[in-house]
């Protein structure tokens, strides 16, 4: 079983490695536009927004679904309860957003999904 899955793994890597690259530049790019404070008076690239972002982009250039965004939820929630229990307050706020954040966006692929079906 665990064969399977990491031969999967290793031939959806083989596949989507450059969009995994040009998503890394971006999201490396975006990071280092927020420390800069680029457009700072008009529009402020928070981490929020970056966070979204790669969402957003991770659909197109890396072909996830409604279930992987699904799953990324459940990461960042389990990650924002972990942080929670080391009394990190801040922290596991700001994950929480990123939680609900992929949820709505696997919310709305799951809509997008099933009309395309019907």
């Amino acid at each position: 079983m665990a064969t399977k899955i990491k031969n999967k793994v290793r031939k959806w890597g083989e596949k989507y490695l450059f969009n995994m690259l040009i998503l890394n530049t971006l999201l490396v790019f975006m990071v280092l536009m927020r420390s800069a404070g680029y457009f700072h008076p008009f529009f402020e690239i928070s981490v929020n927004f970056i966070v979204f972002l790669i969402l957003i982009l991770s659909i197109f250039l890396l072909n996830f679904n409604s279930r992987m965004m699904f799953f990324i939820s459940l990461l960042f929630w389990i990650f924002a309860c972990l942080i929670k229990l080391l009394k990190i307050d801040i922290w596991a706020e700001r994950t929480a957003v990123y939680t609900f954040e992929s949820l709505i966006v696997g919310l709305v692929l799951l809509i997008v999904e099933t009309v395309k079906k019907k």
